[in-house]
């Protein structure tokens, strides 16, 4: 990745470049020494780490008093964390596996990639699958 500010990117890229450019280079199979394979993973845990606020129990039971007095009896009693039943520590993986191969007069590039991440909230979770390839003629390096 290069950053190009000020005088070099408005050079190449006009006034479209007022605030700078940025230029990502993708990885592809040109100057390998044969067939390559990469992988790599990663794993996390999850949690939440700063509860929000809540009333417990009994300011609760004070609140329906104050605001509901006809709803006080359909509490009976009841002292339940309903945040703590729909939280968990989630937990993810990814996968990501490539194979490269780059000759003289071409290369080529494919990568296989697997998520999977559960969320903070019970019912909540993603999974991903992602390939993605590159094919091409190989250019002298001037």
């Amino acid at each position: 990745m290069t950053v190009l500010r000020d005088a070099s990117a408005a050079a190449i890229y006009g006034t479209n470049a007022a605030n700078g450019v940025v230029l990502i280079q993708t990885k592809t199979g040109r100057g390998t020494q044969g067939p390559q394979f990469e992988y790599n993973s990663s794993a996390s845990a999850s949690s939440v780490t700063r509860l929000p606020d809540m009333l417990n129990a009994s300011e609760f039971a004070a609140a329906v008093a104050a605001h509901a007095p006809t709803r006080v009896d359909s509490l009976r009693g009841a002292n339940t964390n309903w945040f703590g039943l729909v939280d968990r520590t989630a937990y993810g993986q990814e996968h990501n596996f490539s194979f490269t191969n780059g000759g003289v007069d071409n290369s080529y590039r494919l990568s296989v990639g697997y998520l999977n991440q559960q969320g903070i909230i019970r019912a909540s979770a993603v999974d991903r699958i992602s390939l993605a390839s590159t094919i091409g003629k190989t250019s002298p390096i001037v």
